[in-house]
């Protein structure tokens, strides 16, 4: 989160252009090796900013990324339910 907060920080303040641009910054250096999960907080933040300065037309692999997440999550869960539910049936079974 440390690498993240002035990009938090200029979203939070309303200051959507300074959040993308510090996300740019990130992205340009390579001394900051970002974890999965810190990269995704990260284009959330510049989507949202993008969002918030009325510019819809982001760019199209980006958003093709979220996609891909936002899926993979719902498959995830779906197959955490699916698990939970066959350990289910065998304990049930097995009574």
């Amino acid at each position: 989160m440390g690498s993240l907060f002035p990009i938090c920080n200029a979203y939070h303040l309303g200051a959507y252009q300074v959040a993308i641009n510090e996300a740019a910054d990130l992205d340009s250096t390579e001394t900051h090796a970002l974890s999965s999960s810190d990269a995704i907080e990260k284009d959330c933040y510049v989507y949202r900013s993008y969002i918030a300065l009325g510019s819809y037309q982001v760019r199209k692999a980006l958003f093709l990324s979220l996609s891909r997440l936002f899926v993979g999550f719902f498959r995830t869960r779906e197959m955490t339910k699916r698990k939970s539910s066959s350990r289910l049936v065998l304990v049930v079974a097995k009574r």
